[in-house]
C-alpha cells in the first residue's frame, strides 16, 4: 500500500494505525480506556490519583481539573471588566468531611508545583483579590 505524503495522508495513516490497534486490542479482549488523561508533570499525575482514591472513597466530591479563571481589571463605567488574562487551577474539589485543608463543604483550589514562578505567585495574589479563592500548593 502506498501513502500518500501530504498533510492529509499522514493523518489518513496515522488514523489507519489506530485503528488496526484497537481492533487488535479488541480482539485480545483487553479494556480500552474510554478517558485518557494528559498531566503536566509526574508529581500532577500522582496527585490526580491520590484525589481520585480519595473522591471514591468519599471524602472529596465534584473533582475536577484544568479550570480556567479570568483574571479581569476593574474599568469604571464596565458591565464586564475585560479579562487580562486567565488562571488555569490543576484541581478543584469540594471537601465531604473535616480534614488537612478545611472544614466540611469547603471548595477547593489545588495546583502542583515544583517552582513558585513570579507570574504563578501573581495570579494566585490575583485570584484571591478578585475571588477570594486561596490556592493550595501541593
Amino acid at each position: 500500500m502506498r501513502w500518500n505524503t501530504g498533510a492529509h495522508g499522514r493523518a489518513a495513516a496515522q488514523a489507519c494505525i489506530v485503528t488496526e490497534t484497537l481492533e487488535l486490542l479488541d480482539v485480545r479482549h483487553a479494556p480500552l480506556f474510554a478517558r485518557v488523561e494528559r498531566f503536566q508533570s509526574k508529581r500532577e499525575a500522582k496527585r490526580f490519583l491520590v484525589l481520585k482514591i480519595l473522591e471514591r472513597a468519599g471524602q472529596i466530591s465534584h473533582l475536577r481539573r484544568q479550570v480556567r479563571y479570568h483574571l479581569r481589571c476593574p474599568v469604571p463605567g464596565a458591565i464586564v471588566p475585560p479579562s487580562v488574562t486567565t488562571y488555569t487551577s490543576d484541581f478543584e474539589y469540594v471537601l465531604c468531611c473535616d480534614g488537612l485543608w478545611g472544614a466540611i463543604g469547603e471548595h477547593i483550589v489545588e495546583d502542583c508545583k515544583g517552582f513558585r514562578e513570579r507570574m504563578y505567585l501573581l495570579k494566585k495574589k490575583w485570584l484571591y483579590l478578585q475571588e477570594g479563592i486561596v490556592i493550595y500548593v501541593t
